[in-house]
């Protein structure tokens, strides 16, 4: 709970800064046009492209990863599947449409964005992110999804994937870097309160949820320097990068609802209920 409410803390602080205020709409927007004034040097594949958001394709795959990954966590975790391990897994994909039209529903009809510099002709209002908001959603689901042994390597690809496509977002002109920002803060930082695939293993959460957001850091400015190599570039995506990775990191050692956490008498999905003898 304190997680995912100092990420909706941070994200209003961001919002009322970068878009409420004078200096903040000045700083966010020179880190705008310097970055949409950067042209890659080489063609970006198309999944490392933003039109790979939009496509019925990714989000099927995803779908089908989450649940493998799911069923896979809870057989490693406690050698069955249960009804919790389903519930939570049905949560963790439900969290992605419902988080996206929470973001849209904000940008759309709650949030306003006042035009404090006649020079800033682009003056409609584009926070938070809803592409930004769909990537962090798919970090969430894989990563919380992902068994522990392979968690940290999860959350460095799909990470690393995040944060190209949103320094994307910004080099085309679509979203300013405050946009991002919000929408990664909101989504990212709720998932704390989303139950777990796996059971809690204090011996090696801590140490592999670092690791992958050391990995997220390291890699994420390096993938996008191939296509955009520019400092402004490294900098811009090293903060996404760096408020992801804290947030994913945070998010999964702050737990959630517990929901998958039951206990050794949990009744397997296979095997009917018998009560016991003599009773």
């Amino acid at each position: 709970m304190a997680v995912a409410a100092t990420s909706i803390v941070l994200a209003a602080a961001v919002y009322i800064v970068a878009v409420r205020t004078s200096a903040g709409q000045l700083v966010d927007q020179r880190l705008f046009e310097i970055v949409r004034s950067l042209n890659p040097v080489s063609e970006v594949p198309y999944e490392l492209s933003i039109d790979i958001v939009t496509s019925p394709t990714l989000w099927l795959s995803v779908a089908a990863a989450v649940t493998a990954l799911a069923c896979v966590g809870a057989l490693i975790a406690r050698g069955r599947i249960t009804r919790g391990h389903l519930l939570a897994t049905l949560a963790l994909l439900a969290y992605v449409p419902i988080v996206i039209g929470v973001v849209r529903f904000l940008r759309d009809h709650v949030l306003e964005r006042p035009q404090l510099h006649d020079w800033i002709t682009d003056a409609g209002n584009s926070a938070p992110s809803g592409h930004a908001a769909a990537v962090a959603a798919i970090v969430v689901a894989l990563v919380l999804a992902s068994p522990t042994i392979i968690r940290p390597w999860v959350a460095a690809l799909a990470g690393t994937w995040a944060v190209v496509i949103d320094f994307q977002l910004v080099a085309s002109g679509w979203h300013r870097p405050s946009d991002v920002m919000i929408s990664t803060l909101l989504v990212i930082g709720c998932a704390a309160l989303l139950p777990r695939i796996t059971a809690r293993t204090s011996g090696a959460t801590v140490p592999l949820a670092g690791l992958g957001a050391a990995l997220i850091v390291i890699a994420a400015p390096i993938a996008v320097a191939i296509y955009f190599p520019a400092p402004s570039a490294i900098v811009v995506s090293g903060g996404f990068a760096l408020v992801l990775a804290a947030l994913t990191w945070l998010s999964l050692l702050a737990g959630g609802s517990g929901v998958l956490t039951r206990r050794p008498g949990t009744i397997p999905l296979s095997q009917p209920h018998r009560s016991p003898a003599g009773v």
